[in-house]
């Protein structure tokens, strides 16, 4: 099994999460402190689903898949 860091979705995530704090910083600030925190908490909340699906076997490995953000999202309804 690969360490966590060595995955290619967690290349990407992690750099999605660097680039959302990057992004964040120049929101201007009424934006920041709501939609800036909700992207990167998302972000930081994917790379720690990430790290325990990997480490976890079998059921336990497809409920840390599918509490990654937008993998079983309902907070939208049916929008695609």
């Amino acid at each position: 099994m690969a360490l966590f860091t060595e995955l290619d979705i967690y290349a990407a995530a992690y750099e999605l999460s660097t680039l959302c704090a990057l992004y964040t910083g120049s929101m201007p600030r009424n934006f920041r402190s709501t939609m800036g925190a909700t992207l990167i908490q998302d972000c930081h909340w994917s790379i720690q689903s990430i790290r325990l699906a990997n480490s976890a076997r079998g059921v336990e490995r497809l409920r840390h898949i599918e509490d990654l953000p937008g993998a079983v999202d309902d907070r939208h309804g049916d929008e695609p």
